[in-house]
């Protein structure tokens, strides 16, 4: 939504934006372009053939993926492996998630509280995506559609 942004701009709340994709295409007298902390991009995305093969590709991949449960590359509302980690990391999440099982069946109370430590190479690496794969390991045992969503 344009409008809102806008004005969050203007008054100062937002202090800086960077805009592709437009209400409306393309974007001619947009009040966006007197705006110094605003750059703006034109949405070119998929233009070619070759471009929508890729993504189409992509997103059938990422779909069944997601619909066996596991961790995607590029999700919304929850960590990117892209973003937080390397091979090491993403080569723990299973671990990670087993270990939430196991612990599911070997604590008699529900945590309040939960601290998870990594040692060596893996504690230079955010920990959140293992935190999560932990957490719906943990949970999936005590509540129904426990995902790495709402695990959090």
């Amino acid at each position: 939504q344009e409008k809102p942004l806008l004005e969050e701009l203007k008054s100062g709340r937002v202090a800086a934006a960077g805009i592709d994709t437009w209400e409306v295409e393309p974007p001619k007298h947009n009040p966006f372009r007197d705006l110094p902390q605003v750059v703006m991009s034109p949405h070119v995305g998929a233009s070619t053939t070759e471009a929508q093969k890729r993504i189409a590709e992509s997103i059938a991949t990422q779909t069944s993926r997601a619909l066996r449960g596991e961790v995607v590359d590029y999700p919304v509302n929850m960590p990117s492996v892209q973003v937080l980690g390397s091979g090491l990391v993403s080569s723990y999440t299973s671990l990670a998630e087993k270990l939430g099982v196991f612990s599911s069946q070997y604590i008699e109370f529900t945590p309040t509280n939960l601290e998870i430590s990594y040692r060596g190479k893996l504690a230079r690496y955010d920990g959140t995506l293992l935190r999560l794969c932990f957490l719906k390991g943990l949970l999936q045992s005590k509540q129904d559609y426990v995902s790495y969503v709402n695990a959090d």
